[in-house]
């Protein structure tokens, strides 16, 4: 028994040593927050994370407050998001079936799986992304504005300063969020042109195709009394 413990020992202790960088899994039994390099989450109760190395975070599972730096970088299993300016704030929840961020200062850059294009997501916008789909990549709902009520009171439970220094940064945040409805605004107008212009598109092309096809039936038909000796 001795020998077998003195083995287990050395097993365990090779591993240890064999991975060095190995993630490190946090979980959260309450509010707390955790710090890689450029990278600070704050997590909810019964949130779940990896540390994979040196500002790079794995979101798992639950509810989140993620605030980058430029060098900072936060990974899920549908999309990398990095900050696209010095300093960039998101909440965000993560579980099974998809991610939800919630951009509230800066701009970050989303990449989603599958996909070497990266997303711009400004403050005052929100995006999903879910799973794969066929293609290759994670499905991603069009970007929207974010919902003011809500997105206050669920910031709210991750604020760490007083009620003051809070009034102080909503108010910065409005204006930044009165320009994502805006842009917002403008993105579905665009979106919806092209929507309608390819649907014009199909009908002009199904009209075309159709117009052909009624072109060589009548040609069969012509052919059909020619060979056949029914012409009048």
């Amino acid at each position: 028994m001795r020998t077998l413990i003195i083995l287990l020992l050395f097993i365990v202790d090779v591993h240890v040593k064999a991975e060095p960088g190995a993630a490190r899994v946090i979980s959260a039994t309450h509010k707390k927050t955790f710090t890689s390099g450029d990278t600070a989450v704050v997590m909810q109760a019964g949130s779940l994370l990896e540390q994979r190395e040196h500002n790079l975070v794995h979101l798992v599972n639950g509810h989140f407050f993620v605030d980058l730096k430029s060098s900072g970088k936060v990974q899920t299993a549908f999309a990398t998001m990095t900050c696209a300016a010095d300093s960039c704030q998101a909440l965000v929840r993560r579980d099974s079936e998809k991610v939800e961020i919630k951009a509230v200062k800066g701009e970050f850059s989303i990449r989603r799986l599958g996909e070497k294009a990266a997303y711009g997501l400004r403050s005052g916008m929100q995006v999903t992304i879910m799973a794969v789909t066929d293609e290759g990549t994670a499905d991603m709902e069009f970007p929207q504005s974010l919902p003011w009520e809500s997105t206050v009171k669920e910031w709210s439970k991750f604020y760490s300063g007083n009620a003051k220094d809070f009034r102080a940064t909503l108010i910065q945040f409005r204006e930044e969020w009165k320009a994502a409805v805006e842009t917002v605004s403008q993105l579905h107008q665009v979106h919806a042109g092209r929507v309608i212009a390819s649907y014009e598109q199909s009908l002009s092309e199904e009209r075309a195709r159709q117009a052909v096809q009624e072109r060589e039936d009548a040609k069969m038909r012509k052919l059909f009394r020619e060979k056949n000796d029914l012409n009048p």
